[in-house]
C-alpha cells in the first residue's frame, strides 16, 4: 500500500489531537485504514453547498484553518445537527436513501 500523504497525516493529527474519546479514535483509525486500502485517492470535486450549515460554510470559506474553526454554542447544537443531517442526506445517491 501507498504511504500516507502529508495532507492526510496533517489532517489525521489535528483530529486525533482533539481528545474526543476512544470511540472517535476508533472511527479515525478505521477511516485511516480505509483510506490506505483505497490508496488515498484525491477526488477533485467538492460537496454540494446548497443546504450546508452556515457555520461549516464559514470554516470552509476560510481554508479550513484551525484558527478559523468556529465554535458552536451549546444552544445551537440541535439546529446545527438538523441542518447537517438534512444536508448530508441530500448528498447521498438515490440508491442509498
Amino acid at each position: 500500500p501507498k504511504p500516507e500523504p502529508q495532507w492526510f497525516v496533517l489532517a489525521y493529527n489535528v483530529f486525533v489531537a482533539g481528545g474526543l474519546g476512544s470511540t472517535y479514535g476508533d472511527l479515525l483509525t478505521t477511516f485511516a485504514t480505509l483510506e490506505k486500502t483505497l490508496g488515498f485517492q484525491q477526488v477533485r470535486m467538492g460537496l454540494q453547498v446548497k443546504g450546508r450549515p452556515e457555520l461549516l460554510s464559514f470554516w470552509v470559506g476560510r481554508g479550513r484553518m484551525k484558527r478559523a474553526m468556529p465554535v458552536l454554542k451549546m444552544e445551537d447544537i440541535p439546529e446545527f445537527c438538523d441542518t447537517w443531517w438534512a444536508w448530508w442526506r441530500s448528498l447521498q445517491p438515490g440508491w442509498r436513501k
